[in-house]
């Protein structure tokens, strides 16, 4: 839940703020482990829990059902592609992971922090719109809440991409991709179980 609010502060407290001094290999080994962890967890519930709610949802005769489905998973395409191109780019850039420039010089100084927020944003709204219990709306709020931090932060001191080593920024990234894939299952699941009703 504030997995990416954690690994921002990780960041913050664990490299030199002069931009030259590259990541001990102790925290980058640390980075690399929930990375993977991570990345385990976002293909687990694309490929297996989401798109199999997603198809349970379309076989449905209720059209309605299956618009808010599509909405749901479009955004999550969406959303998926463009922060998988950001780990492309970064990782082109450094493929070490250690350099504290690279992240900024990918997403902050090409203004890709906007467009993702855009995106995350868009991913938050297609789900608690479609959920009319106060209880639900609360839980995605509490699953999303570190990727609304990062959506509402008004200055560059909040962005969880400056002074970051380009492992810790693609971690960022993938909590940012696992943070939308629980909002998302949760909310098929919750349509799915109104749609068998």
């Amino acid at each position: 839940m504030r997995s990416t609010a954690i690994i921002s502060a990780f960041i913050v407290t664990s490299f030199s703020t002069n931009g030259q001094t590259p990541a001990s290999d102790e925290i980058l080994e640390k980075f690399k482990h929930i990375d993977s962890s991570l990345s385990r967890s976002n293909d687990i519930l694309q490929s297996n829990i989401l798109l199999n709610l997603y198809k349970q949802i379309k076989k449905g005769k209720n059209t309605a059902f299956t618009s808010e489905a599509n909405k749901i998973y479009l955004a999550i395409e969406n959303i998926n592609t463009f922060i998988d191109n950001l780990k492309d780019t970064l990782t082109k850039y450094d493929s070490s992971g250690i350099q504290l420039d690279v992240a900024e010089k990918c997403i902050v100084q090409t203004a890709a922090d906007s467009v993702l927020k855009n995106k995350l944003n868009s991913v938050y709204v297609a789900c608690i719109s479609l959920l009319p219990e106060e209880y639900q709306k609360l839980e995605i709020k509490k699953m999303f809440f570190a990727s609304r931090e990062f959506i509402n932060a008004k200055n560059s001191e909040s962005n969880y991409f400056i002074m970051a080593p380009t492992i810790g920024a693609i971690t960022v990234l993938n909590s940012f991709k696992n943070n939308c894939k629980n909002i998302a299952t949760y909310t098929l699941t919750e349509i799915l179980s109104k749609s068998k009703k």
